[in-house]
């Protein structure tokens, strides 16, 4: 498998710098030149947004192959299901982790910069009146997820349906990951099981989606 380049996600890091100071520039001009800032926003919506969503968008479209073969292939090069129990610990671990390090910093930028707070009101009126109610029946299917139980857990790891829990029912929302990690592990496993030949096809396959993606 050739190298990733490491010169790719320098050139992410430096865009995002760019436009983070190229739009709190143009904000800081809109209040000398508020047309400048009329025209600056028409051409973000008009322009940057759509690029930056299909940026965003092929993202999205790698991470559950990618997760997926990276996983099986992970596991079946171990050769050995013994050896199995700690990757997956360290796996759903560290997948634990990442999610409490994003919350805790979502809650941290949450509180530090308010974002809202200096919306003005009538604007602040329009938001809740379009986007309230969506809002509102997010909050009450949240309220109404069943309690944590040995069931539940089972539901939440192995769905009825698989792929629709990894697809997702929104096309605009990314769908569980959970199911995909435990479906990868398991594909992974059986791999390790199968004769010599069969299990170097598996692993020639997975690798090359992993490359692909």
């Amino acid at each position: 498998m050739s190298e990733s380049d490491p010169k790719l996600a320098n050139r992410i890091l430096i865009g995002l710098a760019i436009g983070a100071v190229a739009g709190s520039t143009v904000l800081a001009l809109g209040g000398l030149f508020p047309d400048l800032l009329a025209a600056a926003r028409k051409l973000s919506v008009t322009v940057f947004d759509p690029v930056g969503q299909v940026f965003l968008r092929l993202l999205f479209f790698v991470i559950v192959p990618l997760v997926f073969a990276s996983l099986a292939s992970g596991v079946a090069q171990l050769g050995n299901l013994s050896r199995l129990g700690p990757l997956a610990a360290r796996t759903f671990t560290l997948f634990f982790v990442n999610m409490a390090i994003a919350v805790a910093l979502g809650m941290l930028m949450m509180n530090i910069v308010q974002p809202g707070s200096s919306i003005p009101e009538a604007t602040r009126t329009q938001l809740i009146a379009e986007y309230g109610g969506a809002a509102q029946k997010a909050i009450e299917r949240r309220a109404a997820q069943p309690e944590i139980t040995p069931l539940a857990v089972v539901d939440m790891f192995m769905p009825r349906n698989l792929f629709g829990a990894f697809v997702g029912n929104d096309r605009n929302v990314l769908g569980e990951m959970l199911p995909l990690i435990l479906f990868a592990i398991l594909v992974g496993a059986a791999a390790t099981r199968l004769l010599q030949p069969r299990r170097e096809a598996v692993l020639g396959g997975l690798e090359l989606v992993t490359e692909l993606m």
